[in-house]
């Protein structure tokens, strides 16, 4: 058989091969639209969701105790330590919104230099 009919043939034949990628981290990013406005929302399906995450970036934090609750609750439903970081609330007029990263202790650490990048227009 020649040599590029050989070539072709194992590029064929690793094309047919399933792959399978393990991921060391699961990444998300989340509108949790009007996360702590009193909009009936519900935290604990939110956390259901949530815990297939190990870091999530959370935009549209209206009220940083919103966080807080929800690692609680991520906390009690997966016996897990979370940890969470929330920036100063941004915006003008009387709509300001704040964005968090919420991370699972054991799959994520914090190292060092945060910071929210202001944009003054």
């Amino acid at each position: 058989m020649p040599r590029s009919l050989c070539r072709l043939a194992l590029v064929l034949l690793l094309a047919l091969i399933p792959v399978t990628v393990l991921a060391d981290i699961v990444i998300g990013s989340w509108n949790i639209r009007h996360l702590g406005y009193d909009n009936g929302k519900r935290f604990d399906q939110v956390a259901q969701i949530a815990q297939t995450m190990d870091i999530i970036a959370i935009q549209e934090v209206m009220d940083p105790s919103a966080v807080d609750h929800l690692e609680q609750l991520l906390e009690r439903q997966t016996g897990e330590s979370w940890r969470s970081m929330t920036s100063h609330l941004i915006g003008r007029g009387s709509y300001r919104e704040a964005y968090s990263f919420l991370y699972r202790d054991a799959s994520v650490e914090y190292v060092d230099g945060a910071v929210v990048f202001l944009d003054h227009r």
